[in-house]
């Protein structure tokens, strides 16, 4: 389906559309800008370590979504790919707005996303997913890095 996904709450007037190869870019400074704003428990040296990498992959094998606000604006984006959710960073002005929902509820329904992986640290993206009927099925000591940063992996059943 290539068409636009629209909130019909007027409060949350966001769109989803699939990421086009010019926005690319962009999917990075929103990474890092929520990133920088979110996982304060990541050390500068990682946080630029796993940066470097998400730069230079460029989200490579996701099939990506973005969300635009009323003006057209990018203030979000998520990443899947098989049927798990790889990315889902919303930019902090919108965080708690409705666009983190509707990316998920999206790929949920359109992509048959079940599994995401969270990192234990950031508690606010640990209760969104349980809110959003994720539960916890594994825990990992570190990251997909190795680093120091235990991951709960979530899955949803539908």
């Amino acid at each position: 389906h290539g068409g636009v996904f629209d909130a019909t709450d007027a409060k949350k007037s966001f769109s989803i559309h699939k990421i086009l190869p010019f926005e690319i870019p962009f999917l990075y400074r929103i990474w890092e800008e929520s990133v920088s704003n979110t996982h304060h428990f990541l050390s500068k040296e990682h946080f630029e370590l796993i940066g470097s990498i998400i730069k230079k992959s460029s989200f490579e094998g996701m099939i990506m979504f973005g969300a635009k606000d009323f003006r057209g604006k990018l203030i979000g984006f998520a990443g899947v790919s098989n049927n798990k959710l790889e990315a889902l960073f919303i930019l902090s002005d919108y965080i708690g707005k409705g666009a983190g929902s509707m990316l998920l509820d999206y790929v949920v329904s359109k992509m048959e996303i079940t599994q995401v992986d969270v990192n234990e640290q950031n508690s606010n993206a640990l209760d969104f997913y349980l809110k959003k009927g994720f539960i916890v099925k594994r825990r990992s000591e570190t990251d997909s890095l190795g680093l120091p940063y235990p991951i709960l992996h979530l899955t949803i059943s539908k």
